[in-house]
């Protein structure tokens, strides 16, 4: 079966409440519910597998607040406001779990997000233009922070990476105007490209040496190169 979208017009976008993604689809496809101003719940079947661009399938879903998992789909899991997605080796063993997207209803506006322990990645886009939260807990368990990530999070001032994280996407902070400081772990051995680009209030960066000329940094930002 082909990714699912929504194939309604913008009107009933905008009073939508409650999807059903039908038994037999694998996947939901980049931006396949979103702009749904007014969804509530979605309700995901058995066979669901993956999310085509991540946290872009709810892009602008600022009142999503529930994501129904059928109790048989072994892939996701949804908890404490947090889409999850189960990661398994090629023999099907679990190695990890995927924080695809976090809920953003307005009841969380100035609020703060604390990622759980047993979270080994942040997926693409799982926060992309949070509206609402201020700050975000990392926890020591992630490796990985995927493709825009935190992109357009514009209320989010700091952020402390653990030294744990092995791996940053492109664009991964891109447009987030009110962080100011940011240090990058000894661990962290790849930083996709543009991941603080337009990030125009750093004011402090510390990162190893071997990065630079790797990215765009703005002018203003002290940058502390360490070996």
């Amino acid at each position: 079966m082909d990714d699912f979208r929504l194939d309604i017009n913008w009107n009933d976008k905008k009073t939508l409440v409650d999807v059903a993604i039908p038994e037999g689809v694998e996947a939901i496809g980049t931006h396949g519910l979103c702009w749904c101003a007014a969804l509530k719940t979605v309700r995901f079947p058995k066979s669901l597998e993956r999310l085509e661009g991540g946290g872009d399938v709810f892009y602008h879903c600022y009142a999503l607040e529930d994501i129904v998992v059928d109790p048989e789909n072994k892939w996701f899991f949804f908890q404490d406001g947090a889409l999850y997605r189960r990661l398994f080796d090629k023999n099907g063993c679990q190695i990890g779990t995927e924080l695809s997207f976090a809920t953003q209803p307005r009841a969380l506006k100035g609020k703060s997000f604390g990622i759980p322990d047993f979270a080994t990645e942040i997926g693409d886009s799982a926060f992309e233009a949070s509206v609402f939260f201020e700050s975000i807990r990392i926890p020591g368990s992630v490796v990985r922070i995927g493709t825009e990530a935190f992109c357009n999070c514009q209320k989010i001032a700091s952020l402390v990476l653990p030294r744990s994280l092995i791996e940053i996407g492109s664009r991964a902070f891109r447009n987030c105007r009110c962080l100011e400081s940011l240090e990058m772990p000894d661990s962290v051995q790849r930083i996709g490209e543009g991941a603080l680009l337009d990030c125009k209030n750093l004011k402090h960066l510390r990162i190893h040496r071997r990065f630079r000329g790797r990215f765009v940094i703005s002018s203003k930002c002290e940058v502390e190169w360490h070996i």
